[in-house]
């Protein structure tokens, strides 16, 4: 879903399903969030990614390994995209 260029109503229609509420609901039930929110965050994550590639290091590796300013760029990341919920 986050390196395709298919709207998600294609997507939905493409694995199958007849109704994009269907999908959406079913999709929001397994993963916490619906299908467009849960793109917007992997596009956010995959740009980050590419951009800072060391901000996804894990904190407790970072702050072992002596890395503060990458533990920094994790607060900026975590207080922008709450990964527990949407």
């Amino acid at each position: 879903m986050a390196d395709s260029n298919l709207s998600i109503t294609d997507i939905c229609y493409a694995i199958g399903f007849e109704s994009l509420g269907s999908f959406s609901m079913l999709f929001k039930k397994y993963t916490g969030c619906p299908p467009f929110e849960f793109r917007e965050r992997l596009w956010k994550l995959n740009t980050l990614l590419r951009e800072q590639p060391r901000a996804v290091i894990p904190h407790c590796f970072a702050t072992m390994c002596g890395l503060e300013s990458v533990t920094e760029k994790i607060a900026i990341f975590d207080n922008s995209i709450d990964a527990a919920t949407c």
